[in-house]
């Protein structure tokens, strides 16, 4: 018999509760600040005691996906093959830190670099990382033919 109480008693509870859940969903797409809610759950038995308590749940926002795009003014040509890299960053949290990897073991952390390529075919790759280290890529071929 105890078990049954036990049972109607978590039912009771996750249906009260889901409202809630509810709402800290719609809190965290609206909030840019974390916010602090306070939880309290009340038990009454059948002698009429009252058992209380209460607990603090930070809800941290999330922030928007961030999705990283790249181009260049030129995909292919001839060696030696100067090429204007540039990006479009959305979402995430600013400032964003770049890391341009240009398939022939050199880099840049600049936003929008110049690169110039020897003959071959080379994997562009770029990497984002915002505020919160959140990570995104995105990679594109440049194809240099000799002179």
């Amino acid at each position: 018999m105890r078990k049954k109480t036990i049972v109607k008693f978590v039912l009771l509870f996750v249906l009260l509760l889901l409202p809630g859940i509810a709402a800290l969903k719609k809190a965290v797409r609206l909030q840019l600040e974390p916010t602090v809610y306070t939880a309290t759950l009340t038990v009454v038995d059948n002698a009429g005691a009252v058992a209380k308590n209460s607990v603090d749940i930070t809800v941290f926002p999330a922030s928007p996906l961030m999705v990283v795009t790249i181009s260049s003014d030129k995909i292919s040509g001839t060696a030696p093959l100067k090429v204007k890299f540039s990006c479009v960053v959305s979402g995430g949290l600013p400032p964003y830190y770049y890391l341009w990897e240009f398939g022939d073991r050199k880099m840049s952390i600049s936003t929008n670099p110049m690169h110039v390529f020897k003959a071959g075919n080379f994997v562009v790759k770029l990497t984002v990382t915002d505020s919160q280290g959140r990570v995104s890529s995105s990679a594109m071929t440049i194809s240099v033919l000799s002179k």
